[in-house]
């Protein structure tokens, strides 16, 4: 079951209407205001922790520690995770794409797209 603990976590102003991205991963899209990632290039800062629904509403942002996520696809616990073009999570292959960023490590199996997993936050910066 997925869970989570206490982490570090920073508010920021949400982009727009993000309520139904609870857990999805975010960036920083311009000065102190967070947007769903949109691209495997996205610079991840953290998982978004709550819904805000519109924008300049206050986004509480999971920068540390452990949190659920959004799982892409299939993702073993154990892999490096970093963000596909919806803000889910997707295992990363080294070598393979050196243009994502590592947002942390999957601490627990998903089967499919949009299953809640628990993961590690570790930002790693750019695949090797």
């Amino acid at each position: 079951m997925s869970q989570y603990q206490d982490g570090i976590d920073i508010s920021l102003k949400a982009a727009g209407d993000l309520s139904a991205y609870q857990y999805h991963c975010v960036l920083l899209s311009a000065v102190r205001t967070a947007n769903i990632c949109s691209a495997i290039t996205n610079k991840i800062i953290g998982i978004l922790q709550n819904k805000p629904a519109a924008a300049d509403r206050a986004a509480k942002i999971r920068i540390n520690g452990t949190t659920k996520a959004i799982a892409g696809g299939v993702v073993t616990a154990g892999d490096l995770v970093s963000t596909k073009t919806d803000g889910h999570l997707v295992t990363v292959t080294a070598g393979s794409d050196t243009t994502q960023y590592v947002i942390g490590i999957a601490l627990e199996t998903s089967s499919a797209d949009g299953q809640i997993i628990e993961i590690l936050i570790q930002p790693q910066g750019r695949a090797a």
